[in-house]
């Protein structure tokens, strides 16, 4: 059984191979509301969790199909549809 981590991880990976197909040397915006992620993937926190850590490293692989990317925190009191999609789909 893996982390919640584990899955934001997992999920932007994927999110990210479809982006890159799609919109190759664009810029684009990436919203979580994983805290940890999103300061782990701008460099405010290190990635010390060695589960993470491959994770980590695919999406930095990722990063330069693209011109820009941002990382923005958003609370899931501001998310509240995202996260009841993720709860049906748990």
């Amino acid at each position: 059984m893996q982390t919640n981590n584990f899955a934001e991880y997992t999920a932007l990976i994927r999110a990210l191979e479809v982006l890159s197909k799609q919109y190759k040397g664009e810029s684009i915006e990436v919203y979580a509301d994983s805290e940890l992620m999103i300061k782990q993937l701008k460099g405010v926190y290190k990635v010390k969790n060695e589960n993470i850590k491959p994770l980590y490293a695919q999406i930095q692989k990722l990063l330069p199909h693209f011109s820009s990317i941002s990382f923005t925190h958003i609370r899931r009191e501001f998310n509240s549809r995202a996260d009841e999609l993720a709860n049906l789909a748990l």
